[in-house]
């Protein structure tokens, strides 16, 4: 039986008792222990005021916040990694890991709305143009207290908030259509303020228009556990011929057909994405509690066509948990969207609206928009045009990766460094996909190269901490960080539950972790030798990405160096680097004879790469080390990945033991970031235990 549909979750309300005759908790753990199946996951009070809290002018009291439930799929691939965990361990881990980033990693008050003001200054002024008017529009409708549009005016209403009875809200569930109704409103309006402006009008126009789901409180397509999101917003075309504005209101009949389109990975080199199908957009829903239509309307949302995920709560108090319920949902974005740099989010606390911008290694917080009053609405207003006019790299998304997951085919943009030339290469198949939040977002693609039809390459494209010399400084709307500047970033020790407090900065000397430059000399130096050949990486092309449209290099620093001037931003670079050969991961090798050929010839390899190109990997784990097939069902070791490797004969100043290996596999001396100097036996010191 499905956990979704058990008659016994809608008991697992705040607002509904418990049952005397049973004790469904207890039967609920009784099931899981004996039969393995999910639990769905009572709502839970957090009792711990969190520092980020604080720092919104927020408090958390103890029981006045609720979480969506939370159960593991354990048999879901993205959930590969916690296979050896019971559903309660994952949501124990998951839940302690977003409660540790969001205590440490969250930016409050950060400049995220203004993250999304278009680069082009004519598209800009004209978007802040449809903005006021927008704004004047909805302000009037308020003061006028239409009954058309009393589908978002309970939100807003200043007369209905928190007061010492609690919260206005009886359920989150109750602000879904009146949340989903303002977005909707705004977004039609567009198209009527745009008509009331002059000529231009006709050259500027939104590139997407946002609207969210139709289905509520349910669980995503592409989610590798049970939990519901609030709602999502997803991307549509815009100047659709059937607008917001000429549709009726949905029924509980009418609601769910197939014929929505929704934003995927751009296949063009355009702003705007690609879209499948011709999408009817909604219009702004009945307020009516009981009907179906925001209980169970709709197809799922599906996470690779979400742009943003709401999460919702009744009461201001809840707004740490918020953050941590975004944080914990937010991964499957990552996992499912192949050209995500990075993702936008929104909490909602009765009428309070934060924009979320979750980064690499920071979450950053907008300043509060209550909606309540004016200024947040038109703020909040601003920010959903901007949105829709800003270019498509501004809301996360890369153009230089173009794949339609639904038709299996897509193109992707290798800038090499070498050359200085762009080569793109035909997406075959996803052969690694990022799981995490923070961290390299590290992901594998096959694909061909179009020149050589039949050709299989391997496309890596991660997020490593950068070469910082290798960045120019930025023009367009960031400071201009001098090369000792940007060199004097800090960074934070990677653990099993994400990025501790642990911090140390880069010495003012140029970063030498640079994979590409490795591949590079490797593949030079090595070239000729047939007994090392097949055992390492050939680099056929490889740089760090170039975004269309900009002339800096994608980093970091650039993306996200505006939005707080109070948080120094952890300096990564975005790499992407096209090799040979196609290898297998080590855990699928079926036999012990060839686990120790294939470890043997990883030991070969990696000691020829310290004597001939003065190179130490710093990084053997079992993830690593892969294979290939042979002809005579013989295999060859691979040694792979060079994110962590620098030459041996540089001296290192400031240990970074997140910069030395994978935290299991790590010797003593990296654990202890020891002076020691490192040799060859550090890298398989894990070997012996």
């Amino acid at each position: 039986m499905n956990p979704q549909k058990r008659p016994s979750d809608s008991q697992h309300t705040e607002n509904t008792p418990k049952t005397p005759k049973v004790d469904r908790k207890e039967k609920e753990e009784e099931l899981e222990r004996t039969a393995g199946r999910p639990k769905r996951r009572m709502r839970e009070s957090s009792e711990a005021q969190s520092k980020s809290a604080n720092s919104l002018g927020v408090s958390q009291k103890a029981g006045s916040s609720s979480s969506t439930p939370l159960t593991a799929r354990a048999a879901h691939a993205n959930a590969k990694a916690n296979l050896t965990m019971s559903n309660h361990e994952l949501r124990a881990k998951r839940e302690a890991e977003a409660k540790e980033c969001v205590e440490d990693s969250l930016v409050a008050e950060a400049a995220v709305i203004e993250s999304a003001v278009p680069r082009d200054p004519d598209t800009a002024e004209f978007a802040n143009r449809v903005a006021d008017l927008v704004a004047d529009r909805m302000e009037n409708i308020i003061a006028a207290k239409d009954k058309s549009t009393e589908s978002f005016l309970k939100w807003v209403d200043d007369k209905t908030q928190d007061n010492a009875d609690g919260p206005k809200w009886r359920r989150e569930q109750d602000m879904y259509p009146y949340i989903s109704a303002f977005l909707q409103h705004a977004q039609k309006s567009i198209e009527a303020a745009i008509s009331d402006l002059p000529d231009e009008s006709q050259t500027i126009q939104p590139a997407r228009m946002l609207v969210p789901y139709e289905g509520t409180d349910k669980n995503p397509i592409g989610s590798d556990d049970y939990t519901r999101i609030d709602f999502g917003i997803k991307l549509c075309e815009s100047g659709c011929k059937q607008s917001l504005l000429e549709e009726s209101a949905p029924s509980a009949e009418n609601v769910g057909h197939d014929n929505d389109r929704v934003a995927i990975w751009p296949a063009t080199k355009t702003n705007s994405p690609t879209l499948l199908q011709s999408p009817p957009l909604r219009p702004e829903p009945k307020p009516n509690q009981k009907s179906k239509a925001f209980k169970a309307n709709g197809k799922k949302p599906d996470y690779k066509h979400i742009l943003a995920i709401v999460e919702a709560k009744r009461s201001e108090r809840d707004q740490t948990d918020a953050f941590e319920q975004l944080f914990i949902y937010n991964r499957n974005l990552y996992a499912n969207q192949l050209n995500r740099r990075f993702t936008w989010g929104f909490t909602v606390c009765n009428s309070l609206v934060h924009a979320c911008i979750l980064g690499h290694d920071n979450i950053f917080a907008s300043e509060a928009m209550d909606v309540s009053n004016v200024d947040g609405r038109r703020q909040f207003v601003k920010l959903l045009v901007n949105m829709s006019f800003c270019e498509l790299d501004l809301l996360g998304y890369d153009p230089t990766i173009r794949i339609d997951l639904e038709k299996h085919s897509g193109e992707i943009d290798v800038y090499d460094d070498a050359s200085k030339q762009v080569h793109t290469y035909r997406y075959l198949a996803t052969l690694l996909s990022s799981t995490s939040n923070f961290g390299r977002h590290t992901r594998c693609y096959l694909c061909e190269d179009p020149s050589l039809p039949g050709s299989r390459v391997v496309i890596k494209d991660a997020w490593a901490h950068g070469l910082s010399a290798a960045v120019p400084p930025v023009e367009h709307g960031f400071p201009n960080l001098s090369l000792s500047e940007q060199a004097d970033q800090p960074s934070a020790i990677s653990t099993p539950l994400g990025q501790s407090s642990f911090s140390k900065r880069i010495s003012n000397s140029a970063d030498d972790r640079d994979e590409i430059k490795y591949m590079r000399e490797i593949t030079q130096k090595l070239s000729g030798d047939k007994e090392l050949e097949g055992r390492y990486p050939v680099l056929k092309h490889g740089g760090i990405v170039r975004i269309p449209g900009l002339d800096d290099a994608d980093n970091t620093v650039t993306v996200f160096g505006k939005l707080s001037a109070a948080r120094e931003i952890h300096h990564r670079v975005h790499r992407r680097i096209a090799m040979t050969p196609m290898c297998k991961p080590l855990q699928n090798i079926d036999s012990v004879d060839k686990l120790i050929v294939a470890v043997a010839d990883a030991m070969t390899v990696h000691n020829a790469i310290a004597e001939r190109c003065n190179i130490l990997h710093r990084d053997i784990s079992i993830y690593n080390i892969m294979y290939t097939s042979l002809p005579n069902n013989t295999v060859r070791g691979v040694l792979v990945d060079f994110d962590c490797a620098k030459r041996i004969d540089i001296e290192e100043e400031n240990l970074r033991p997140e910069r030395t290996g994978t935290f299991p596999y790590m010797s003593i001396n990296n654990l202890l970031a020891s002076n020691v100097k490192r040799t060859q036996l550090d890298d398989w010191e894990s070997l012996l235990y």
